[in-house]
């Protein structure tokens, strides 16, 4: 568990742990501690391996979380400052571009000119600022992988993440209030209502599948 400094041990283990003899518990919590360590602990004790694996897996599930969110942070901050970058961007093009105005105001058609230079560069932003909240969009809804089938979430997000008229705004933004997991339990239990898949997912959600729900987003016809 490179790069963590805790984990989260749940209270429901105890009405397990406390049927342990007092040696074997010590030996329970030291294998803990070494597997979070990266130890690779080798159990010839089987009452211990068998208390021990249902805690293993949860701790490896809460380390893909883990992982999972870290890098949905880290993109967070990436956006931020490419945000704080484009908007020094867009006003130094501005003064370059008013500048260029001026200058070009003695020859023919130079206002012309200039108006098609800024009005692409301010559609290139607007466009690239959409993409950068779509992939924020998508990162968040990777989060309920482990309650949701990915073509639950791929359809959520289509609904959505559709964008307005001057392609500036998605659907869920406009919202007056908003709240990711409650808009998706609603949606689950509107699927279940109309006789549809209720998308709730049984097996364990892999990193294959995280990379699976941007994939098949971005390769639907209906993400441009």
């Amino acid at each position: 568990m490179e790069g963590k400094k805790s984990f989260v041990l749940y209270i429901d283990i105890l009405s397990t742990v406390e049927k342990l003899p007092h040696d074997k518990i010590g030996k329970l919590f030291l294998t803990i501690l070494e597997y979070v360590n990266d130890k690779d602990p080798k159990l010839d004790d089987i009452m211990i391996d068998l208390v021990f694996e249902p805690i293993k897996q949860q701790l490896k599930r809460d380390l893909i979380k883990w992982k999972e969110t870290s890098s949905i942070r880290s993109e967070i901050g990436k956006i931020g400052g490419i945000e704080s970058g484009k908007i020094r961007k867009k006003q130094k093009e501005a003064n370059e571009a008013s500048a260029l105005k001026l200058k070009q105001k003695e020859a023919k058609g130079s206002k012309r000119t200039v108006s098609v230079n800024v009005n692409d560069s301010v559609n290139e932003n607007v466009k690239k600022d959409i993409k950068n909240r779509e992939d924020k969009f998508i990162q968040e809804l990777k989060l309920f992988l482990s309650k949701y089938s990915k073509e639950m979430l791929n359809e959520f997000f289509f609904y959505w993440g559709e964008t307005n008229k001057t392609n500036t705004k998605m659907k869920f933004e406009q919202q007056s209030t908003w709240n990711l997991s409650k808009r998706l339990t609603r949606w689950a239990n509107n699927n279940q209502q109309w006789n549809k898949n209720n998308g709730t997912s049984k097996e364990q959600f892999t990193e294959s599948d995280l990379r699976e729900l941007s994939d098949s987003i971005r390769s639907d016809p209906r993400y441009t």
